[in-house]
C-alpha cells in the first residue's frame, strides 16, 4: 500500500504536465516490487482510481498567449448601426405651366374699331380674324385697339393716315398672314416692327416711303410669298438682296 501512497503524493506535488512520466515510472517500480505477485486486476485498481482523481481533476490549463480568445460579442448598444440604405434622389421636372387664356377684346375696344370704320370678320368661335380699316381716316391711335386680337390673320390699312410709329401695335400679332399698308406714310423704321410676324405670306408696301434699307427688316419672314413695293424707293439692288434671302418670295416693285 505504501506504493500507492507514494504515487499519490507524487501526483499531488507535481503539475499535470509532469504526471504522465511519473505514472510510468511508478508502474515500473510496481513491476519490480513484491506487489507484482498480486492479482493484477486488483493490484492496479487503486492506481486507476488515483489516476482518475489526480489527473482527471487537475486545474484547467491557462490559454496560450499565441491563441488569443475572441472577444465577446458586442452589446446591442455597441453594435455598429446597419448601413443606411442609399438615398435615391428622383428629380421630377415641373410640368410646364399651361398658358393662361388671354382675355378676349373688350366691348370698348371693338366699339372703338367700329367707330373708326373697321369692318370685322369673325370665325365660328366668334374670334376676330380680319380687320379692314382701308380707305378710312384711321390714325396710329386707332391701331392701339388692335392689341390683343391674337387670332387676326388679315389687316387692311391701305390709304389711311397711319405712320411708322403706329406699326408697333402690330408686333405681337403673330398669326397675321396678310398685311396691306399701301399708300400710307410708313417708312423703313416702321418695318422693324414687322420682323416677328413670321407667318406673313403677303405684304403690300406700294406707295410708301420704304427703301432698300427697310427691306432688310423683312429677312426673317421666311413664309413670305408676295411682296408689293411699287412706287417706293426700292432699287434693283435692294430687291435682289432680299431675293437671295427669300428665294421663294415674288417681289414686285
Amino acid at each position: 500500500m505504501k506504493y500507492w501512497r507514494q504515487i499519490g503524493v507524487t501526483m499531488v506535488h507535481h503539475g499535470p504536465k509532469h504526471r504522465g512520466p511519473l505514472i510510468l515510472r511508478s508502474l515500473l517500480q510496481l513491476e519490480n516490487s513484491p506487489m507484482r505477485h498480486f492479482d493484477r486486476r486488483t493490484s492496479y485498481l487503486p492506481l486507476g482510481i488515483l489516476l482518475t482523481v489526480t489527473w482527471g481533476c487537475g486545474s484547467p490549463q491557462p490559454s496560450s498567449p499565441d491563441s488569443p480568445t475572441e472577444p465577446a460579442a458586442a452589446s446591442a448598444s455597441e453594435k455598429s448601426p446597419a448601413a443606411a440604405a442609399p438615398t435615391v434622389t428622383v428629380e421630377t421636372s415641373e410640368p410646364a405651366a399651361a398658358e393662361e387664356p388671354k382675355e378676349p377684346p373688350s366691348a370698348a375696344q371693338i366699339a372703338a374699331l367700329k367707330q373708326a370704320g373697321a369692318k370685322l370678320v369673325r370665325n365660328a368661335a366668334e374670334q376676330i380674324i380680319e380687320v379692314d380699316l382701308g380707305e378710312t381716316s384711321a390714325t396710329d391711335a386707332v391701331l392701339a385697339h388692335l392689341v390683343g386680337l391674337d387670332h387676326v390673320q388679315e389687316i387692311s390699312l391701305h390709304q389711311t393716315k397711319i405712320t411708322s410709329a403706329g406699326l408697333v401695335h402690330l408686333k405681337n400679332l403673330t398669326k397675321v398672314k396678310r398685311l396691306f399698308l399701301s399708300d400710307t406714310a410708313v417708312g423703313d423704321e416702321g418695318l422693324a416692327a414687322l420682323g416677328g410676324l413670321v407667318n406673313m405670306t403677303t405684304l403690300g408696301l406700294s406707295g410708301t416711303q420704304v427703301s432698300d434699307a427697310g427691306l432688310r427688316h423683312l429677312a426673317t419672314l421666311t413664309e413670305l410669298e408676295s411682296l408689293f413695293a411699287i412706287s417706293t424707293q426700292v432699287t434693283d439692288a435692294g430687291a435682289a438682296e432680299l431675293q437671295k434671302t427669300l428665294p421663294a418670295c415674288d417681289i414686285t416693285y
